[in-house]
């Protein structure tokens, strides 16, 4: 047995390989290790971190193409300002692919607030939602019969974040 050696700091972290060819520098370094295994797993579970473009990159081609783009347009729609060839102009982009449309939220149309007696009592019809147009939100009549391959349609009417904007009536 050999004597106990005493705590040397400049001892306490010396490796020593019993391959005599392995260097340190061979490590890979654990942010590298990270992105590679974000690439191989993309297609569960698609992450994109700061390092985006290392990971772009090296994606697979083959991979199905998760199209969230046309839910943007659909969710930003705002009747009477957005104009609906906007929403027709990337069908012929996208119509092959969008098999799953997920709308979390549809924006009503923009009214100018009237301030008069009539519009405060609470029997008034803007409170029951009688005034403004006959439609109050995106149409999906006009988009749906032109997307092929959509299996699955879901949407939410509510409008994300409106806290201080809140009325009633939307």
């Amino acid at each position: 047995m050999y004597p106990p050696v005493a705590a040397d700091p400049r001892n306490m972290h010396r490796i020593i390989a019993k391959d005599p060819e392995w260097s340190l520098a061979v490590m890979p370094v654990l942010s590298n290790l990270c992105l590679q295994h974000i690439v191989r797993n993309f297609e569960e579970k698609p992450i994109l971190p700061s390092h985006k473009d290392y990971v772009l990159e090296r994606l697979s081609s083959s991979l199905p193409l998760q199209s969230r783009h046309l839910e943007n347009i659909i969710e930003l729609f705002i009747l009477d300002v957005t104009d609906p060839k906007m929403v027709l102009g990337m069908v012929p982009l996208c119509r092959n692919y969008v098999k799953r449309l997920d709308v979390s939220q549809l924006l009503p149309p923009i009214k100018e607030l009237q301030k008069s007696e009539e519009d405060d009592s609470p029997d008034s019809a803007s409170d029951m939602g009688m005034d403004g147009p006959s439609m109050d939100h995106f149409d999906f009549g006009i988009l749906l019969d032109k997307l092929s391959h959509l299996e699955e349609l879901h949407v939410v009417y509510r409008v994300k974040g409106c806290c201080t904007k809140f009325e009633r009536n939307l």
